[in-house]
């Protein structure tokens, strides 16, 4: 009996221990959807807070899994705060003859990527009205994702900079905008009418998912790591991109394991006012002897559809 009772208490103390790394909030309610967050707290008072989303398609996905907890625990043990939230993925939504072809699939992307910066938008509008009860710093919020997640950030920041998004406040902006394996998706090429915040852009060239410069079919694109970045460029705006050549999609997550340091170096230099250079980080270690880095449409759906 003793031995069984030492049994549950170790598994309380152990569950108690991991769940005390997060609190989690019911940030939004959407028809039956109950949207939540789970909120890491930093040590230190006013920290800069990176609001994550998950990657998935904008199929499934959820705000936890073993590459995200390393990076959140990591950032936290270092005095960043991090709120992992939950949006609706509604790709599916029109069932699977919505996306049986081309311009289907296409449509249906761009509707999915519209309902997850409203709930990006809406998860970060939460976070700063409950800024007092949270404790990080407002003015140090980064909005960051992996794949579909890390194309919500994009999208979400672009939104913003183009006046689009009136359920935030008029003032306000991410401090900055971690991206892996991301993009914005537009109707023609994407146009910032303000500078976007500095950006930490990661991606591989052989990424057949998400597409590292862009893809069109029609009017609608997909506008990749390497597009952006040259953007940025035209106009000398602050941001970082760090390329993995000879990488597929698995740069969606490579980020959260391999260079916890280079987004926490980010984060740092942005908060301190110290992140003003165009970085191009260009990582040709792992380079295969052969590989491909041009894609068609059909391949783009066909990977996302695996």
């Amino acid at each position: 009996m003793n031995k069984v009772l030492t049994l549950i208490g170790s598994l309380i103390v152990a569950y108690s221990s991991w769940a005390a790394n997060y609190e989690t909030y019911v940030y939004n309610v959407c028809d039956t959807d109950t949207l939540r967050l789970d909120y890491y707290r930093a040590d230190e008072e006013n920290a800069p807070l990176m609001v994550f989303a998950f990657g998935s398609g904008f199929m499934a996905g959820e705000r936890h899994c073993e590459h995200y907890d390393k990076l959140f625990n990591f950032l936290c043990d270092n005095g960043v705060s991090v709120a992992t939230i939950d949006y609706r993925t509604v790709l599916l939504a029109g069932g699977q003859e919505s996306i049986a072809t081309v311009e289907g699939f296409c449509n249906a992307l761009y509707k999915a990527i519209v309902v997850a910066v409203t709930d990006f938008a809406s998860a970060t509008a939460y976070l700063v009205e409950n800024v007092k009860q949270l404790g990080f710093d407002p003015t140090k919020v980064f909005a960051a994702g992996s794949s579909a997640g890390a194309i919500t950030a994009l999208q979400t920041e672009l939104s913003i900079c183009n006046g689009e998004l009136p359920g935030l406040t008029p003032d306000f902006n991410y401090a900055g905008v971690i991206s892996m394996a991301g993009a914005v998706c537009a109707l023609g090429e994407p146009e910032w009418e303000t500078t976007p915040a500095p950006m930490l852009l990661f991606h591989g060239d052989a990424d057949s998912n998400v597409p590292f410069n862009k893809i069109c079919v029609g009017d609608i694109g997909l506008y990749g790591s390497e597009f952006i970045s040259n953007q940025l460029t035209e106009v000398n705006a602050p941001h970082q991109i760090h390329i993995v050549r000879g990488a597929t999609h698995n740069v969606c997550h490579i980020p959260c394991v391999d260079y916890q340091g280079e987004i926490l170096d980010f984060i740092r230099a942005v908060s301190q006012g110290r992140f003003s250079r165009i970085v191009v980080i260009d990582d040709a270690a792992a380079i295969p002897q052969q590989y491909k880095t041009e894609f068609t449409v059909e391949d783009y759906i066909r990977s996302n559809m695996e």
